[in-house]
């Protein structure tokens, strides 16, 4: 299930359902231009809710993509981007049976994150990877220290990692990294899938 805020300040209740049999549990939803809400789910894939026509639609393209983390609409170049089990896809919503592109596959995907205006962030089982979508060019960050679950860009231009051991401070120009966990001051060490929040 899901609750849709409309432009109205009323919400709404709609119901997901995909394979019969199966539990629908909702992990992302991501809203496009055009109003419609895409919703990532664990095991059933993508929905795409179309609030003008009451209508649910759901999408899957292999196993691994069936299994969704997390959903981000990017509105500079109009994608929908989706963090799986089987890496990240991504595709224009007026066309979302048609994959544009797939990278890291057998990499889990957790996390998507706006960093800057054309940078976003994947934290994924393998690290960290940035996107450049400006170019489509990417870089990656391997960490050895732990599962890397969400990823925040400070105000002063380093990354903020959370992950499986602490909280990682990691120096994009010099590719060095600080870790802090509970001998810090932090409650525990354990984050989960996207946990983290910029506050400016």
């Amino acid at each position: 299930e899901i609750i849709v805020n409309t432009t109205t300040g009323s919400a709404m209740y709609v119901p997901i359902e995909g394979r019969p049999g199966r539990k629908t549990s909702v992990y992302g939803y991501a809203e496009d231009k055009h109003g419609t809400i895409w919703v990532a789910t664990m095991g059933q894939g993508i929905f795409r809710y179309d609030a003008s026509r009451n209508l649910m639609t759901f999408y899957t393209y292999s196993d691994g993509t069936r299994w969704t983390n997390s959903i981000f609409y990017d509105s500079n170049t109009d994608r929908i981007y989706t963090g799986t089990y089987d890496g990240i896809v991504w595709f224009k919503p007026n066309d979302p049976k048609k994959i544009m592109h797939r990278m890291g596959e057998s990499e889990i995907i957790y996390s998507i994150t706006r960093l800057n205006n054309n940078t976003l962030g994947f934290a994924t089982s393998k690290g960290v990877t940035l996107l450049d979508t400006s170019n489509d060019k990417l870089r990656s960050i391997t960490k050895e220290n732990g599962l890397i679950y969400a990823v925040q860009m400070g105000n002063d231009g380093h990354l903020w990692l959370s992950t499986s051991m602490g909280l990682i401070r990691f120096n994009l120009k010099n590719n060095t990294s600080e870790t802090f966990t509970s001998r810090d001051g932090l409650q525990g060490n354990e984050f989960y899938k996207n946990a983290c929040l910029r506050s400016d």
